[in-house]
Order: structure tokens, then sequence, then C-alpha cells
């Protein structure tokens, strides 16, 4: 969420760009080639970030990233139309043709909601159809809207890749509770989490006394309770062997094994990120 002016993540997005900018290249060094974003990060400042970052790393990087980004179901947007005409402005934010994969953010609520929802996925293939992306998803659909989905996409032909979801080792409820995951395995979409590391809780960085800096919303997030319940994920005897994370390779998310995670996530910053990318290449 590059860009954020909504204070959440945080508001000073110009006096962080060189600390963003160089994630950015750092990433892309190191052979991570997806990324996403969406139209209400930042109201299209992150996208418009994007375009500068590309920009600004230009030739240095040897492939440039597969993009993708997200529709919000706002109001006043009430047609199908309305889905590749957003997509549009994202792609003119983020200075490229076309997106590797485009989401609609969230389901629509509220009065008329299920007839928004179904229009809002006609023109999820009217995007496809148009060339303006190369594949479709969605993002929070629960699992009868992935089974919903899926059928109208199966029907019109359009690849269905994925549904961004919150998921983490402290928010199990899609596996464990509400069948998004079995929902999206049945149908072969892939599940991207977001907040995989609980926006922090699991980054092993956090104390109670840390925590109390963590300005704007997020910081409720970090309560005593909860920081008392991950206290494990700092305890060198417990090491998760089986936690899988999303990556892009050749512009597909794929699941990788990933150890030892809490010796992946100390650290700072580009840091972090730095070490986190090149301990998980040394042993693979």
């Amino acid at each position: 969420a590059w860009g954020d002016r909504s204070g959440y993540w945080t508001d000073d997005w110009k006096g962080q760009r060189s600390e963003n900018l160089e994630a950015y290249e750092t990433l892309l060094r190191s052979g991570v080639d997806f990324i996403d974003t969406a139209e209400v990060y930042g109201f299209g400042k992150s996208e418009e970030l994007l375009a500068e970052f590309a920009k600004d790393v230009g030739a240095g990087v040897e492939t440039a990233p597969a993009l993708a980004t997200k529709f919000a179901p706002i109001p006043f947007r009430w047609s199908a139309e309305d889905v590749p005409k957003a997509l549009e402005a994202s792609l003119k934010r983020l200075g490229v043709s076309k997106v590797a994969l485009y989401m609609q953010h969230w389901p629509a609520f509220g009065f008329g909601a299920n007839g928004c929802n179904e229009r809002f996925l006609e023109g999820l293939c009217l995007c496809y159809e148009r060339g303006l992306c190369d594949a479709v998803g969605v993002s929070n659909f629960n699992a009868d809207r992935v089974k919903a989905a899926a059928r109208k996409f199966e029907q019109r032909g359009v690849p269905f890749a994925s549904n961004q979801i919150q998921y983490s080792l402290v928010y199990r409820a899609p596996e464990l509770d509400t069948g998004v995951i079995e929902a999206c395995r049945e149908h072969g979409v892939t599940p991207v989490a977001y907040s995989p590391m609980a926006q922090g809780l699991l980054t092993g960085k956090y104390s109670a006394a840390a925590a109390r800096g963590v300005k704007g919303p997020r910081g409720g997030i970090f309560t005593e309770s909860r920081l008392s319940d991950v206290k494990w994920e700092r305890t060198p005897r417990v090491r998760p062997e089986k936690l899988t994370v999303s990556v892009a390779k050749g512009g597909l998310l794929v699941s990788v094994p990933q150890r030892d995670v809490s010796d992946h996530y100390r650290g700072e910053g580009v840091d972090e990120l730095r070490h986190a990318i090149e301990k998980y290449r040394d042993e693979r």
C-alpha cells in the first residue's frame, strides 16, 4: 500500500518515497516478480508510484514484474462497464497497456448488491476479453461467492486465477472455519494471502514497548493479549516447517515451502526484506 494517504499505514508517502523505491528495487533484483496494488491504495497514488519506480529502475532490472490491481465496488458504480472503465484508469496510472491480474477488491454490500456483484463479474469478463488483463480474480470472497464466480468465468472461458483473502498463522478461518480454501481448491483458484504476517504481529519485531510506537488504527492490532498469543514466534524451540507462501514465478502464483519463519522476518525495513529473500534462495 505504498502511497497510503489514509493514515492506516502512514501519511508520509513523500518522506518514505526513497525507502519504498529501495524496497521495490530489492524485490526485483532478488527475483520477486509479482506486485499487487489497488486503485484505493492511496486513492490511486500506489499505482502512480509503481509507474514512477519502474521508470527510476529502468533497464537495471532484467524482467518487468507481473502487475495486479483491483477494482473497488464503491457507490455510483453499478454497471459491468464500470469495471473496464476503472481498469483503464488504473492502467493509465500504472503506465502499462495491460495487467497480469485484475480483481474485484471486495463484494458489493447493501441494497441491490446481488445484481451489482453479478454485473461486476461480467465486467471482469469484459476486461479479459478486451485484452486489458491476462487473468481475473476476486478478493474477500466467501466460499459461495467463489463457487458462483467460478461458474461464471468457466462459462465465458475466462481464467479465474485467485481469491485474495486475509490468512496467516493467527487467522486461519478460511482454512479451518469458512470453507474458503476448500472452495478455491475445488475450482483451481489460488488463495493469495494478504496480511500473511498479521500486519507485523508475526515478524518478531514488536515488543509491547515497541508496539506503543505504532501510530494510527494499525496500533490496535498490537494488544497485550495478541502479543502474548504470538510469543511462541520468538521461541527458538518452535519452528513451523510446513508453512507455504505464495510467490510469483513466470507470472504464475505457486506455493513453495519456507522454513524457520521467525529467522526470515527479523530486522528492519529493506534489510529485513533482503535477508528474507536471500535466505530463502540459499535454502533452495
